[in-house]
């Protein structure tokens, strides 16, 4: 028997007593509440349906939340229900980006996220939830969900499997509409934007990587050392970088718990085996080919977790790869450092025309000054293509960073959480 949330859209009002009974129940902020109400035409158009949604973590079969959790802290029970351990919890937010249903959230105060629960110890002693409990026209119920009932569009998210259902509402006896005219809920095609404010730490963190990737692959291509003290430096910066962006940071020994199916667990396991092998190579200098070239291919493998830990969002835009992401910025900065014209010239006119092509459809804020800065960080690489004039390296690479750094950012602020009717 499978047990979930039911809502009944012809009854529901939209007073939102089923939020506040979950607000007392668990002592949140009403700003914070694990469940909220939507209303489709609040205005109250003519012709068109006014309808409510109540909705809170609706404990996937297959929760995205669980699956990207780096620090084992959400665990699906026996019951089924989908459980987070705030004591494991590092405070990421990687969960509240996986989830369409944007039930996970963040309680700055403590670092942690919190979700619904769905009351376990009121269903233990024979109640249920409390949002039910509250709800005065009985249109949120708890029980079993194997009846029959349809599954309305917006919660067909991803084949997540949602534990909730949706009885659509009847046409009333003034109406003349039948049943099947009645418009149904669509939601908001449109998920959150992702900050880029809020997400600072983690765009310089991805391009420190990306040049220490570079870095490290352009030294074992042209036989040159890779200093120790500035390596050493610039990954601990990039690491306290990453870290900062955790509200629990004494706990993030637990973020490389869930590599067989998490991408920030990954990430995070590549990043550090490539500082280890960066620093090993370091210490042994250019001679130690084996150091070298496991270091320039874990340095790789971790821009390649990088980019797919943004897979669970939603990007604005043309489809494909984008300019700037950290896989194609380590190989233009390697390319840039080490010298190799081909593989420049390669990423000169692909990453040039994905730019051009993706500033046309988003037209983002301020373009007047990203486009030159951008264009001009791709025109650095002009000194590897051995031409008739050769600016100073250093030169080259400052203005080099300065474009990766704005492609960087316009990549933040193209990303936006995935709506539940995508």
């Amino acid at each position: 028997m499978t047990e979930g949330f039911l809502l009944d859209q012809g009854r529901c009002t939209g007073c939102s007593a089923c939020r506040l009974g979950c607000t007392i129940e668990n002592q949140l902020d009403w700003d914070r509440s694990w469940r909220r109400v939507h209303t489709a035409n609040p205005e109250r158009q003519p012709g068109a349906a006014t309808l409510h949604l109540s909705s809170a973590c609706h404990h996937c079969q297959d929760p995205a939340c669980l699956r990207a959790c780096p620090a084992l802290a959400i665990q699906q029970l026996d019951d089924g229900t989908v459980q987070l351990d705030d004591t494991r919890c590092i405070g990421c937010r990687y969960c509240s980006w996986a989830c369409p249903y944007d039930a996970p959230l963040y309680d700055p105060a403590r670092g942690v996220m919190s979700k619904c629960t769905s009351c376990p110890e009121r269903r233990a002693d024979g109640h249920p939830p409390a949002c039910v409990t509250a709800c005065p026209t009985g249109a949120l119920d708890w029980g079993e969900l194997d009846r029959g009932l349809p599954l309305e569009p917006v919660m067909t998210a991803a084949a997540l499997q949602p534990r909730m259902r949706l009885i659509p509402p009847r046409a009333s006896a003034a109406s003349a509409a039948a049943p099947q005219e009645l418009p149904v809920w669509t939601g908001d095609r449109n998920g959150a934007p992702v900050q880029l404010r809020a997400e600072w730490s983690l765009a310089l963190f991805t391009l420190a990587a990306s040049f220490l990737v570079a870095w490290t692959a352009a030294a074992d291509w042209l036989d040159k050392p890779v200093e120790l003290g500035p390596f050493l430096a610039l990954a601990l910066v990039a690491s306290g970088l990453a870290a900062s962006h955790l509200g629990s940071p004494r706990r993030a020994w637990r973020a490389v718990l869930h590599a067989r199916r998490s991408w920030l667990s990954r990430e995070i396991l590549a990043w550090h085996a490539f500082v280890a092998a960066g620093l090993l190579t370091a210490a042994r200098g250019p001679l130690d080919q084996g150091a070298a070239g496991m270091a320039a291919l874990l340095g790789l493998v971790t821009l390649v977790c990088v980019d797919r830990v943004y897979s669970v969002l939603r990007r604005r835009g043309p489809r494909g790869p984008h300019s700037g992401s950290a896989l194609l910025s380590g190989l233009f900065l390697f390319a840039l450092l080490g010298g190799v014209p081909d593989l420049m010239l390669a990423l000169l006119v692909l990453r040039g025309v994905l730019f051009l092509r993706r500033v046309a459809a988003t037209r983002p804020a301020r373009l007047w000054l990203w486009l030159p800065l951008r264009l001009l960080g791709l025109a650095s690489g002009l000194t590897a293509l051995d031409l008739w004039f050769e600016p100073p390296l250093v030169a080259a690479l400052a203005v080099a960073l300065v474009g990766e750094a704005v492609d960087r950012g316009l990549f933040y602020t193209e990303l936006e959480r995935r709506p539940p009717m995508s």
